[in-house]
């Protein structure tokens, strides 16, 4: 979540897949061609990196030789803008 005046969001992610066969997969993410990471002939990976993001992004798990995905999931930038935040005081008053 990014305060007010933030323009970035730091993170660091960590990324794990397990399966119950032999696979060749390969990390994307959306907005890069080549991969982050591959795993050939595995049958579970990590791989733990550092994310600056000012936008949303998403990642994918790709079969290495169809490129046909296996999985995503999307790494959310929130902003926290206080002009939606609920008054504090009633707008009316008895006196």
């Amino acid at each position: 979540m990014l305060n007010a005046g933030e323009e970035v969001c730091h993170d660091e992610l960590q990324v794990k897949w397990e399966s119950p066969v032999l696979r060749s997969l390969c990390l994307f993410q959306t907005d890069k061609s080549e991969p982050l990471r591959c795993w050939e002939n595995e049958t579970r990976g990590e791989y733990q990196f550092e994310l600056t993001a000012s936008v949303s992004t998403d990642f994918q798990l790709r079969e290495k030789i169809s490129d046909k995905p296996v999985s995503d999931q999307r790494f959310q930038v929130v902003y926290n803008d206080k002009r939606f935040r609920k008054a504090r005081r009633n707008p009316w008053s008895f006196f």
